[in-house]
């Protein structure tokens, strides 16, 4: 069964207190249009047919849970259409669950950690839609 329905946005991880060194880079260079500019520690920035979260690393994406973003690497948000029911697939085949799910506005979103010890996201977007 396949679980992924797409990409929904990529993760850039970026150290703390690097937010206007980012916008200069993403929002400027490269002239990506930014949804909301006022989060100090979150923007998103429109690539077209992907999103691009530049994210400080001093975030949390569960607003429960004190694990940080790393200060670099880039993490892949794949979207899926019921992420309860994937996260218990994942789990009873042995993947590593390293928080979530987490409630959000305009989503769902948990951490999943693949055999190499890269952090991935799975994202229900509330509205339904994907990628």
């Amino acid at each position: 069964m396949q679980v992924v329905r797409g990409i929904d946005f990529i993760a850039v991880n970026i150290p703390a207190g690097s937010m206007d060194e980012a916008h200069a880079f993403y929002g400027v260079k490269l002239g990506l249009p930014v949804d909301d500019p006022t989060d100090p520690d979150w923007r998103e920035y429109d690539a077209g047919n992907v999103t691009i979260c530049v994210v400080a690393d001093n975030h949390p994406v569960d607003p429960g849970d004190s694990r940080r973003h790393g200060g670099g690497g880039v993490t892949i948000a794949l979207a899926v259409a019921d992420i309860a029911a994937t996260l218990r697939q994942l789990e009873e085949q042995g993947v590593e669950v390293r928080f979530g799910p987490s409630e959000h506005r305009p989503c769902t979103i948990a951490g999943i950690r693949d055999p190499f010890g890269n952090d991935l996201y799975l994202h229900q977007r509330k509205d339904g839609t994907a990628g």
